[in-house]
């Protein structure tokens, strides 16, 4: 803008108008973040170590901002009347193909109704 002045005049300052709604919400988006990073090491934290290893960190910083978490498989002692215990991993096999199918359609519809309904109150329009 300075570049160019259409008057003998330049610009010096320009403040922009932040919501301090918009503030709260980054506020609380780090609070809690950082209370799932600290639960995380203090849950994987060794018994007597005060200052966490760099793997429980980085695992827990990983967690609390991607939401990501390693996958963990359990198993049983091996031999004779050992019982395997089951993986903790998610068993997705009884949501079946046409389920899926079927959620995403009516999430495809609710959306739509709801970009109808948005499209008639930003355009002012009422049911009669």
């Amino acid at each position: 803008m300075n570049a160019r002045p259409k008057w003998n005049a330049t610009i010096q300052e320009i403040y922009w108008s932040v919501s301090p709604v918009a503030l709260d919400g980054i506020v609380e988006q780090v609070r809690t973040t950082l209370a799932i990073m600290i639960a995380e090491i203090s849950a994987n934290l060794p018994e007597g170590v005060d200052t966490p290893p760099a793997e429980v960190a980085t695992n827990a910083i990983t967690f609390a901002v991607t939401g990501k978490r390693n996958k963990i498989s359990l198993a049983g002692a091996q031999g004779d009347g050992a019982v395997g215990t089951p993986s903790a991993q998610p068993d997705e096999q009884w949501l079946s193909p046409w389920l899926k199918i079927a959620g995403s359609v009516l999430l495809g519809v609710v959306f739509i109704v709801g970009l109808i309904f948005t499209l008639m109150q930003v355009q002012g329009w009422h049911f009669r």
